[in-house]
C-alpha cells in the first residue's frame, strides 16, 4: 500500500531532520554562515512538511474507517427496516385475527342469548 511505504519514508526523514535539528540546536556553531542559517531553516520547514504529511496520512486512514463503518451502518440500518417492515405486518395480521376471534365469539354470544329470547316472542 503506498501510505504504508510513504509513511516509513516520510518517517525516517522526518526522524533524521528531527536528529540534524536537535544537534544544530545543542551545539550551535558560532561562525554560522547565511546558507547554513538558510539550509538550517530549510530543514526545519521540511521537518514540519513531513509532519503535516505524517498527520494528514493518518487523517486518510481515518476518513477511511469512518467511510466502512458508515457503509456497514447502511447495510444494518436496512437490514434492520426490513425486519421490523416484516414484523410490524406479522403483528398486524395476529391482531386482525384475534380482533375476527372476538368479534365471532361476541356474535355467539350474542346469538346464544338473543335466540331463545327470539323464539319465544315469536311463538306469542
Amino acid at each position: 500500500d503506498f501510505r504504508k511505504v510513504s509513511k516509513g519514508f516520510f518517517s525516517f526523514f522526518t526522524s533524521a531532520t528531527h536528529l540534524t535539528h536537535t544537534i544544530h540546536m545543542a551545539h550551535p556553531q558560532p561562525s554560522e554562515n547565511k546558507t547554513q542559517k538558510v539550509l538550517r531553516e530549510v530543514d526545519e520547514v521540511k521537518g514540519i512538511m513531513h509532519e503535516n504529511i505524517d498527520k494528514m496520512l493518518a487523517n486518510h486512514e481515518k476518513a477511511d474507517l469512518l467511510v466502512d463503518k458508515t457503509e456497514d451502518m447502511k447495510v444494518r440500518a436496512d437490514d434492520f427496516r426490513k425486519v421490523s417492515k416484516k414484523v410490524k405486518n406479522q403483528m398486524w395480521w395476529r391482531n386482525m385475527k384475534l380482533t375476527i376471534i372476538i368479534v365471532v365469539v361476541v356474535i355467539l354470544v350474542l346469538v346464544v342469548i338473543l335466540a331463545p329470547i327470539i323464539v319465544t316472542f315469536s311463538k306469542k
